[in-house]
């Protein structure tokens, strides 16, 4: 349970009650020490190293405007960076957190291990909309919306039952809420979720069964499954609005941009979410 103080219990607190946008001033401090291993480092005589190309390479790939005041210490340089974490509202601060989980594997002789797992413990405690998600298998993370409720719960727990339809709920759910949104894939992940999720109830021996397939069979055979809450019918408006959409807007190479928006993505993936569960959970069955 996460702690609340005295003065704050048994009563509605906007600090405590809300998810906070940005980096909160009680967060600032927390925020820069996590930073500073990346900054700089203490050599076993005592004094600091600077790590000015880790610097540098941050403010080239993040297009840092305006840059570093490089014509000053490199003292100056390093704190000049630890300031940039309060500017527009914390803002800065979170795109520098993101871009130092993006480059964990090449920084790792900076940080620690647990970096990752520490940033986040920070962001939790301190009630940050913000949360660390893994990338990929290669040590990488990115910032992406607080998963809260419904939509953490049922990530984990399909992905104890069912890991291929959990990582592409997982992928969904990072490219609908990062720093930067791409709406495409988040879509596309979440339908890849759903037809690997329906594939073991509706096509188990078709290997190559796409959500569209898979919504003609059921539609055209319901008597052949069934559904905890009643007729099967009432799941296929579901599996018909996400494949429709995805037709709508997809080319013959499903992996090509859609222009799909970022409206279109959120129900989407929240949509696959509740067929996911039901699939995955045995609410629906083949006869």
């Amino acid at each position: 349970m996460a702690y609340r103080p005295l003065s704050a219990r048994g009563q509605s607190s906007t600090s405590f009650d809300t998810l906070h946008e940005g980096i909160p001033a009680w967060l600032l401090e927390p925020v820069r020490a996590w930073l500073r291993p990346f900054i700089r480092s203490r050599a076993t005589t005592g004094g600091l190293i600077y790590h000015a190309d880790w610097m540098r390479n941050l403010q080239a790939r993040m297009h840092l405007e305006p840059p570093l005041p490089w014509h000053f210490a490199i003292s100056d340089v390093a704190h000049a960076l630890e300031e940039r974490v309060a500017r527009n509202n914390g803002e800065v601060g979170l795109d520098i957190i993101d871009y130092v989980l993006h480059h964990l594997p090449e920084a790792r002789r900076y940080g620690s291990d647990e970096a990752a797992e520490e940033i986040a413990a920070i962001l939790l405690s301190g009630g940050s909309a913000w949360e660390v998600t893994p990338v990929g298998n290669d040590g990488s993370y990115s910032l992406t919306r607080r998963a809260v409720g419904p939509v953490r719960e049922a990530i984990d727990e399909i992905m104890p039952v069912a890991e291929r339809a959990g990582r592409h709920l997982t992928d969904a759910w990072r490219y609908l809420a990062s720093r930067d949104p791409i709406p495409d894939q988040a879509y596309f992940q979440a339908l890849m979720a759903v037809e690997a999720a329906a594939k073991p109830i509706v096509s188990p021996r078709d290997g190559d069964a796409t959500l569209g397939k898979m919504l003609r069979a059921v539609r055209d055979a319901p008597q052949k499954f069934r559904f905890v809450l009643g007729d099967v019918s009432t799941v296929v408006p579901m599996m018909e609005a996400m494949w429709t959409t995805h037709v709508r807007h997809g080319t013959d190479d499903r992996e090509a941009p859609m222009g799909m928006s970022q409206d279109e993505a959120d129900a989407g993936v929240h949509t696959a979410l509740t067929l996911v569960r039901w699939f995955v959970g045995g609410a629906i069955t083949r006869d």
